[in-house]
């Protein structure tokens, strides 16, 4: 996953350092194979850079779609815990352990 399209943007900015946040390392474009993508169901040529970020906190974003195109998948890494995730944004997450 080499391709200049796919690298994360730089982490080093005016607000990530006003913060302890560590930087995020697992980026889901390049970390993840096209073989694990297409176990799930999804294409591994729709793999395209989301919509990334890098402020006080950080999240970098990969998105895939199915064969069809009827389903898409947004993953992301960040650097925040799943605690304040919960906070911020509980009353739409559903946690999977599959």
């Amino acid at each position: 996953m080499t391709d200049p399209k796919l690298q994360p943007p730089s982490q080093d900015n005016k607000y990530t350092q006003s913060t302890s946040r560590p930087k995020v390392v697992f980026d889901p474009c390049t970390w993840i194979s096209d073989a694990d993508i297409e176990a799930v169901g999804f294409r591994p040529g729709s793999r395209k850079r989301g919509s990334d970020l890098v402020a006080e906190y950080t999240f970098l974003t990969c998105d895939f779609r199915t064969p069809d195109s009827a389903l898409s998948l947004g993953l992301d890494s960040g650097n925040i815990t799943w605690e304040e995730d919960l906070q911020k944004n509980g009353h739409v997450l559903e946690p999977r352990s599959e």
